[in-house]
Parts: structure tokens; C-alpha cells; sequence
């Protein structure tokens, strides 16, 4: 293990807010995004081209770093994430 880092394991995990919602998880490569929809980035519900724009945003660095963005899973928003966004908008590919 890295220093400062711990690993655990959970299985059969229901996330839920404070009414006892279910609340959409998706898990990427060791990555938990909670509360959004991979790839959706603008929040609204899908993946749509707006998200790829918010993508490309992330990876020039005007944006933050935001998981649900990460969708090849290798820990860095580039204009990888973006194409595979895009792709997925046009039902091309599924993501995540």
C-alpha cells in the first residue's frame, strides 16, 4: 500500500440521502462516484455532448478535476475522456 492510503472492500453497498433515497453509485476503476451518472457532468441526467464540452473544460484545466469525467478510469481527465463521451451521446459506445 501507498503510505497514507488504506484498502477496503464492500460489497452489496446501497447508497442513500438523508430521506433514505437511493442515490445512483458507479464504480470505475477503484473510483465510487456517488450521486451522478458517469460521464454526465452537467448533472442532468445524461450523457450528452454538453458533458464532452465540460470534459474537454476539465482536461485544459479551467475546470476541476471531477471523477464522473474520468470514464476510462486511468486517474486523469484528457481529451480521451471527451471523445469517449461523445461517443457515448451518439450511443456509439456505453461508458463506464
Amino acid at each position: 500500500m501507498v503510505d497514507g492510503t488504506s484498502r477496503i472492500n464492500l460489497s452489496n453497498v446501497i447508497v442513500g440521502d438523508i430521506n433514505a433515497n437511493a442515490v445512483s453509485t458507479t464504480v470505475n476503476n477503484g473510483s465510487i462516484i456517488i450521486g451522478s451518472l458517469c460521464g454526465d457532468l452537467n448533472g442532468d441526467g445524461n450523457v450528452t455532448t454538453a458533458d464532452a464540452v465540460i470534459a474537454l473544460e476539465i482536461a485544459a484545466g479551467s475546470r476541476p478535476f471531477d471523477a464522473a469525467a474520468d470514464v476510462n478510469g486511468d486517474g486523469i481527465v484528457t481529451s480521451l475522456d471527451a471523445l469517449m463521451i461523445l461517443q457515448a451521446a451518439a450511443g456509439q459506445i456505453v461508458i463506464c
